[in-house]
């Protein structure tokens, strides 16, 4: 920890408090140099990690050496944040992802790491391409890497700049649920607004518990919109919903909603009730004209999304598709009978 309190007294004091924030997402000391191993991160949350920043080409890559290091010499060409020169070659060492025993030499380069006073990250960087490198300065001239280096791109390059400038970052937001109260059987969803600079990342929460995707609770989080949707609701689907966005820069504030589930109102089938009870399925005209056949009548019930048959004398079946040999028995209530018994597997009776 001393070689931590040490870093510190060498670098801005404003930047003291952003490295407190950092060290609780995923920022590891490696003597006392600032190493950023989570590949997960955008271009952006690397740039607000790391000191310096700049778009350089690979002049060459050494071969191997302790086993899967590798040394790599980068020429400046655009500089995004920090002190160094245009046209400067900085030297950068990695560890080789395909190196065999890549487990085993990955803890001896940490080991290496600490004994070069530099951090020691897996890249793949090939001579002649450009990429964004995100880096420190150690002592005169000698620099580490902060974070894996990316690719350039038109996309890279604007999340880049898109965060060093003055005043350009922005701590995590969320906002735009609303309670809502539904009954069992519908259909849940929740979309969240999220703001931020770098772009936030979500975690739904249900009563304090994270939410976990699942077949009926699907999340589809893109950019700047973060939906949740459960499908088939039921009673103990009901409680405080809550979109909690985090950044590099740590986690924001959230927005809740109270979802509330009630019982549908169930639905008697017996043919003596009818008249009062189904008084909510009410039939319209088949979308589907040829749907039902051997001249049998289709009506469409919104409520359950279903196609009913009233088959012709003589036929039966969920399309009037068979012959009725059981022609003695009244149509209506042949007709009637394979209503509620569709309605019926529809409603799960």
């Amino acid at each position: 920890m001393w070689l931590m309190r040490a870093y510190l007294g060498r670098i801005r004091p404003h930047f003291v408090i952003c490295l407190m924030v950092l060290l609780a997402t995923g920022v590891e000391e490696i003597a006392g140099v600032l190493c950023f191993p989570d590949e997960s991160f955008d271009a952006a949350s690397r740039a607000y990690v790391a000191p310096i920043v700049f778009s350089g080409k690979v002049r060459s890559r050494g071969d191997n050496f302790n086993g899967g290091v590798y040394r790599t010499v980068f020429d400046v060409h655009t500089v995004y944040k920090g002190n160094i020169g245009v046209g400067a070659q900085v030297k950068l060492d990695f560890f080789d992802p395909d190196a065999k025993n890549s487990i085993r030499l990955r803890r001896r380069s940490r080991k290496h790491s600490i004994l070069l006073r530099r951090c020691i990250l897996a890249a793949s960087v090939q001579p002649g391409k450009r990429y964004i490198v995100f880096a420190s300065e150690i002592t005169g001239g000698n620099y580490s890497v902060v974070s894996a280096p990316i690719l350039q791109s038109k996309k890279t390059t604007r999340e880049v700049r898109s965060i060093v400038c003055k005043k350009c970052a922005k701590p995590p937001a969320a906002a735009g649920l609303r309670d809502v109260k539904l009954t069992t059987r519908h259909r849940l969803m929740l979309k969240c607004r999220i703001k931020g600079n770098p772009i936030p990342s979500v975690i739904w929460f249900k009563d304090g518990k994270e939410l976990r995707p699942s077949k009926r609770i699907k999340i589809k989080t893109r950019r700047r919109k973060s939906n949740l949707r459960i499908t088939c609701l039921k009673e103990e689907d009901a409680g405080i919903y809550e979109c909690r966005p985090s950044s590099i820069m740590g986690q924001g504030s959230s927005t809740k909603a109270r979802v509330t589930v009630t019982k549908s109102p169930r639905m008697s089938l017996r043919p003596g009730n009818v008249s009062s009870t189904l008084w909510p399925l009410i039939a319209v005209p088949c979308p589907i004209e040829s749907f039902c056949l051997n001249g049998g009548t289709c009506k469409y019930y919104e409520a359950v999304g279903e196609l009913v048959c009233h088959c012709a004398e003589g036929y039966k079946g969920q399309r009037c598709e068979s012959k009725d040999l059981l022609g003695n028995i009244p149509r209506d209530h042949l007709s009637l009978d394979a209503t509620l018994r569709t309605l019926a597997l529809y409603l799960g009776k």
